[in-house]
């Protein structure tokens, strides 16, 4: 994982290689209004870095309901995976990697998230293990999701199904929320 060069790059004001470890916003309709880290000094704690952004139009109303898909926009910069046919080389992850996120999904008045629950999950896998929580806030949806992966080297045959476990959370994770109106 980058942490090291990320920390670097904050401490020092370096807009140019902050931008190189960034997501792509391009064609999220995401607009970046504040961004902010904590522990770029101190290795040995973790480096917590917190966006705020707006998706005008994220979310559409129709019957009743409000229906929108959320760009998980730093979970598909880090954890995308390229799928291959066949690999012939082992493959290593010199870093385990913990990757935390916390979503919180301003509403309207009058609008209140229907089955929060329903948009939990957790998912596990040899290499990899994701989950996702949520519950009602008082303004609007906080969504919890926690992705790791483990350190190691393994072995070729492993990666197809580590690929395929990476991109398909991330599918989940972006899935449509479907919120009721009151």
């Amino acid at each position: 994982m980058a942490a090291g060069p990320i920390r670097y790059a904050v401490r020092n004001g370096d807009a140019d290689l902050i931008r190189e470890f960034a997501p792509d916003f391009a064609g999220t309709g995401a607009e970046l209004t504040n961004a902010a880290a904590e522990n770029a000094e101190d290795p040995l704690k973790p480096l917590t870095m917190t966006f705020k952004y707006r998706i005008p139009g994220a979310f559409l109303e129709a019957e009743s309901r409000v229906a929108g898909s959320l760009p998980y926009i730093w979970e598909r910069r880090w954890f995308s995976s390229q799928l291959l046919n066949e690999r012939l080389t082992p493959f290593e992850r010199t870093y385990g990697v913990r990757f935390e996120s916390t979503l919180h999904l301003h509403l309207p008045q009058g609008v209140t998230p229907a089955g929060a629950e329903s948009l939990a999950f957790e998912r596990n896998s040899e290499i990899a293990q994701a989950q996702r929580s949520a519950r009602p806030a008082p303004d609007g949806l906080i969504i919890n999701s926690v992705l790791r992966t483990s350190a190691g080297r393994f072995r070729p045959e492993q990666y197809r199904p580590y690929s395929e476990f990476l991109n398909q959370t991330l599918s989940s994770l972006e899935k449509d929320t479907i919120l009721k109106l009151k």
